[in-house]
């Protein structure tokens, strides 16, 4: 899966060597930190991305609420007016 903000891109896959993790790929360190304060951030291997950290799937669905959370809604509605 991936996903897009204003400041950053993550790909999110399954972890092949650790049972029941995910890997998140990132082109930008300081929001990979910011959003997985708590894992070691390295550099990745993966093709078109910097950044890599392992993560469990329970802080994975905690950071997606936290993006969830910091969409502004009245920048949404705006975007899809425009699009009217």
């Amino acid at each position: 899966m991936i996903l897009q903000t204003s400041k950053a891109q993550f790909l999110f896959e399954q972890n092949t060597q650790i049972s029941g993790a995910v890997k998140v790929f990132s082109d930008n360190k300081e929001e990979l930190h910011r959003l997985f304060v708590n894992s070691e951030i390295q550099d990745s291997d993966q093709s078109g991305w910097k950044y890599s950290v392992d993560s469990c799937r329970q802080e994975l669905a905690h950071v997606l609420i936290l993006l969830v959370k910091e969409i502004e809604s009245t920048g949404i509605l705006q975007s899809n007016l425009d699009f009217a």
